[in-house]
């Protein structure tokens, strides 16, 4: 999960460990790019709190160095459109709940 809010970022990944997801945060553009070129990862989550360029420039890195890796974008009103098939966009504040149910949904 790639964010600029440490708290969020935070409250977010105990949510999904509490679930059973095993979960990487990070809030440096560098460190999100070098876990999605070394990592096999099923999800990969951008934040709301970061700016459009950087979620548009993790998304390109994404899809340039793990084309099958699944992207959910949190965004504040899902203006940001998903660039493929493997990306989806998810209303930031649908609450936990649906977070899941949207989690579950794109890895089965």
């Amino acid at each position: 999960m790639f964010g600029s809010d440490t708290l969020l970022l935070r409250t977010r990944a105990m949510l999904l460990e509490q679930s059973g997801f095993e979960v990487l945060t990070t809030e440096q553009f560098q460190d999100a790019k070098r876990a999605v070129a070394e990592q096999h990862l099923d999800v990969v989550i951008l934040c709301h709190t970061l700016r459009t360029d950087e979620t548009k420039g993790m998304l390109k890195e994404i899809h340039s160095l793990q084309p099958e890796v699944k992207t959910l974008i949190l965004d504040e009103d899902e203006t940001l459109s998903a660039l493929n098939s493997n990306d989806e966009s998810f209303k930031a504040f649908s609450g936990p709940e649906n977070l899941l149910r949207t989690l579950n949904k794109m890895i089965n």
